[in-house]
């Protein structure tokens, strides 16, 4: 569930050019059962709106978003987190202004209306999504071409596990694409 994998859904639901799309646990996330699922989201006061149009350029830490190392699991996804926290790229703080945007902005189109050949990869045993909510989703996509799969793991699967990661998606972008 991060910022691309939004981008990648919302790109789909926008019509545009995309062909098809692999979404590991994806949420809408101006929906309340998103929020509900996404407690960390819960943490952004009440007057964050408020701030954000007040103090566009006030930040906050990212961890008050998400929690990486909560959402580690095994041994393997902690060292991942820990070396993906330490990486000097990584955004350490967000703007206000950006996090209220991307709690606010509803999709272009309802999920109901998606067109593009969709998988859906849900952990088992992440700690942030549940299946159930995935599969809801899953079940909601209108009669296109779609795969729900299953795997082991929690919110760091797919750099916990890339070889096996990669084989599902190109396998699905060979059914889909080719």
């Amino acid at each position: 569930m991060s910022l691309g994998g939004f981008i990648t859904f919302y790109l789909g639901l926008s019509n545009s050019a995309v062909r098809s799309i692999v979404c590991l646990n994806p949420g809408i996330v101006t929906e309340k059962a998103f929020r509900y699922e996404v407690t960390r989201l819960r943490r952004i006061p009440p007057l964050a709106g408020v701030l954000a149009r007040l103090f566009p350029g006030m930040t906050i830490p990212t961890e008050r978003c998400v929690d990486f190392m909560g959402l580690a699991e095994t041994g393997r996804e902690k060292k991942h987190a820990e070396t993906y926290l330490k990486d000097p790229n990584i955004v350490k703080r967000y703007t206000l202004r950006a996090v209220i945007s991307l709690l606010s902005t509803p999709p272009i189109n309802p999920i109901e209306k998606l067109s593009v050949p969709t998988m859906f990869l849900a952990p088992v045993r992440d700690a942030l999504m549940s299946v159930s909510y995935v599969r809801s989703l899953y079940d909601r996509l209108p009669s296109i071409k779609k795969k729900f799969v299953e795997v082991d793991g929690s919110h760091y699967w797919m750099s916990s596990n890339p070889r096996e990661a990669a084989k599902v998606i190109c396998d699905w972008f060979h059914e889909t694409l080719i």
